[in-house]
């Protein structure tokens, strides 16, 4: 992935006053200091870092992109066991709304042969909800879901974003 490198200096002209106490040596000369920093984002640290890693330790540069090929199939490999659990948890779910709507609907369905038909109504009408239930489950539990998600990788409250509030 793309990084960005930001490097920052800072040097007091011998004009101005310093922010921090400068070194005084001999007659008035000031020693001024420089403050770098390299900022990057991604799973590798841009070429430049990479190569003065092998330059301290050969063969360094090499084993960090090893190491960094190996996460991201990891992580690719989880992401996709995660994916096929959600497949086969929503896949029992529907089975077993339907189980339910079927016994639930029989039920009704006889209480209404023996005469019993304001209980045998209200059977077959909570029948015709396990599949709604279901649904209206899955819809808050991917909700919450993609809250999280975007609580962890925006770090701000994402249900106020999403909301509007």
């Amino acid at each position: 992935m793309a990084g960005s490198r930001n490097i920052q200096k800072r040097a007091t002209p011998s004009s101005q006053q310093p922010a921090a106490p400068a070194r005084v040596i001999a007659s008035g000369t000031r020693v001024s200091s420089e403050t770098h920093s390299i900022k990057y984002s991604g799973p590798l640290p841009p070429p430049v870092l990479l190569g003065q890693y092998d330059q301290v330790l050969p063969g360094c540069a090499e084993r960090i992109v090893q190491l960094t090929e190996k996460q991201s199939s990891h992580r690719q490999e989880l992401e996709a066991l995660v994916i096929r659990a959600n497949i086969r948890h929503r896949s029992v779910a529907m089975w077993l709304s339907f189980v339910v709507m079927l016994v639930f609907g029989y039920w009704g369905y006889s209480l209404i042969l023996q005469g019993h038909s304001a209980v045998g109504l209200t059977q077959v009408i909570l029948a015709l909800l396990a599949p709604a239930s279901t649904s209206i489950h899955n819809a808050i539990s991917e909700r919450k879901e993609r809250l999280e998600k975007t609580r962890i990788l925006a770090g701000v409250d994402a249900e106020d974003r999403l909301t509007g509030d």
